[in-house]
């Protein structure tokens, strides 16, 4: 009886978790092709940008251009998923919650409590 309380209690925990999931895996897929494209437009317009960026971060000549071009991109999506993440924090009520604020009402109902 408990360990099927525990198991509903667990389910409720996890419900719409697929959703999130689903939901940040969308926008990854959509910062990285804007990161893709972002940079393609950023280095077909300076030629020069390679040469700028070998030698303003004393980068070995060996170290091929698309390596450097798909570090941009890696750092764009970076940045883009943190402002994902501070939004979240700002816009939503869960975002905006202090974990270990006490109180007299739990969030979560205790599955072995017997009064409910």
């Amino acid at each position: 009886m408990h360990l099927e309380q525990l198991r509903d209690a667990e389910d409720a925990r996890r419900k719409g978790q697929a959703r999130r999931t689903l939901m940040q895996l969308i926008w990854l897929l959509v910062t990285g092709a804007g990161a893709y494209i972002l940079t393609s437009l950023l280095f077909a317009q300076n030629e020069n940008l390679y040469a700028t960026l070998y030698r303003q971060f004393s980068i070995p000549t060996w170290v091929p251009t698309a390596v450097i071009f798909w570090a941009i991109v890696l750092l764009i999506v970076i940045l883009m998923q943190l402002v994902f993440i501070l939004s979240f924090m700002l816009a939503s009520n869960e975002g905006r919650r202090r974990p270990g604020t006490p109180s007299l009402h739990s969030r979560n109902k205790d599955p072995l409590d017997d009064r409910f």
